[in-house]
């Protein structure tokens, strides 16, 4: 990054430990457990239902919930104990941990709370989590992890400096994100448009349909459809039917033919079960009901829905006008949910003349390859932008950046 001084070859020594690599001369490689002590959460119990509950409850994905209690008041930084690992948490507040996160207090003489947070977020904690069904660590081990160890002074300047330069980072990130989630919406906004017919396409362009082109559906969520669309129910136009059973065992990370399930992609297989173009609708799971498709040769689990629609139904029209009917809101709610055939069969549709389904087939098709091309682009840059964050936090917290000279600028700006 401009601006950025990095200090001389001579200047660094091996620290002797593999993730952190060359160090400068006068840092010391020590414990954690020499300024950091780790301290257990506690479940909460007999809270009184009346009192305000302001205080952050933390587990291990952060919050979810909140209390009128306290375990800590002040400087600490937070890891999951078990369920999610790696993504530790900086805090300075009144809070709780509960038994799946651990919270840590220190030795402010050794150890600043923030410059150890710095060093979990680069630290590879695969090198000391369980590999069990639920991901654990345990607080003694963390404790011993050895960890660089400057200076107060310059433990407090990489702090100040990270935050500074983490946050312009994720401010931009945050435009990003927030650019693809408006984009999220425009696409769907703009293919409920269509394939209900509020909008025509003429020469490519969409025009709005007149009143006196619209006539009720009697279709509560549908409203308004062109006086010359039909309305039909979906088994008048597809035969769904559930996919076939297959192992996990037989399905592997790369092969010969695409296998999905409820949720898409899910592997592949030596095998296939199914040969053409189709509308795959997710049967089972949280995310029932999410549309994908399927060409030329493939495996459909039982999981997924296969739509075999009727002689020249446009897939893209159909596929799309089923994505924003929402069929999730149809699950059965179960321990595993999911959505019955009979259910979706029945389900009310608005139909348009063959010709105009292609018409809006290859528009969507069309606005969903731009829409979809700039959303990967920043979603792209998100990752550019993630990748250097975290190697500028790394080069910062190892030394490998010289802020021995740098300082805060009151307007504002950084050194």
């Amino acid at each position: 990054m401009d601006g950025i001084k990095y200090r001389k070859v001579e200047d660094m020594k091996h620290s002797g430990i593999e993730w952190i690599g060359k160090i400068p001369s006068e840092w010391q490689v020590v414990a954690l457990k020499r300024g950091m002590k780790v301290r257990n959460g506690r479940e909460l119990i007999d809270e009184d239902k009346d009192v305000t509950k302001n205080i952050n409850v933390y587990g291990s994905g952060g919050i979810f919930k909140y209390t009128s209690k306290y375990l800590y008041d002040g400087e600490s930084v937070l890891f999951g104990r078990k369920g999610t690992i790696g993504k530790p948490l900086y805090v300075n507040e009144r809070f709780w941990t509960v038994d799946t996160m651990y919270y840590s207090t220190f030795d402010l003489k050794k150890y600043l709370p923030k410059f150890t947070y710095y060093i979990l977020q680069i630290y590879p904690w695969n090198i000391i989590t369980t590999q069990t069904a639920l991901p654990s660590v345990v607080g003694t081990v963390v404790e011993n992890i050895k960890g660089m160890l400057p200076g107060i002074k310059d433990q407090q300047k990489i702090a100040n400096f990270l935050d500074i330069k983490t946050a312009q980072f994720d401010s931009i990130i945050a435009k990003k994100e927030l650019l693809i989630q408006k984009l999220e919406e425009a696409k769907k906004s703009l293919i409920s448009e269509v394939v209900t017919g509020k909008v025509k396409i003429v020469d490519g362009e969409m025009v709005p349909r007149q009143p006196e082109e619209m006539a009720d559906s009697g279709v509560e969520w549908l409203g308004l459809i062109p006086k010359d669309w039909e309305l039909k129910r979906v088994k008048n136009i597809a035969y769904l039917k559930s996919g076939d059973f297959i192992t996990a065992e037989k399905i592997e990370a790369e092969g010969c033919f695409p296998v999905f399930g409820g949720n898409g992609l899910r592997g592949y297989a030596e095998k296939y079960n199914k040969h053409g173009n189709y509308i795959l609708i997710g049967r089972q799971g949280a995310l029932c009901g999410n549309i994908h498709y399927a060409r030329s040769k493939f495996w459909a689990s039982e999981h997924a829905i296969v739509v075999h629609c009727i002689p020249d139904i446009n897939i893209h029209w159909f596929g799309e006008l089923l994505r924003i009917m929402n069929l999730n809101q149809y699950s059965v709610t179960a321990a595993q949910p999911g959505i019955s055939v009979g259910t979706v069969n029945n389900l009310y549709i608005p139909y348009p003349l063959v010709y105009e389904q292609q018409i809006i087939g290859e528009y969507i098709m069309k606005i969903l390859d731009k829409i979809d091309g700039i959303i990967k682009k920043n979603k792209g840059q998100i990752i550019m932008l993630q990748q250097a964050k975290q190697s500028l936090i790394s080069e910062a917290v190892i030394g490998k950046i010289d802020l021995r000279d740098w300082e805060i600028i009151e307007e504002g700006g950084v050194q």
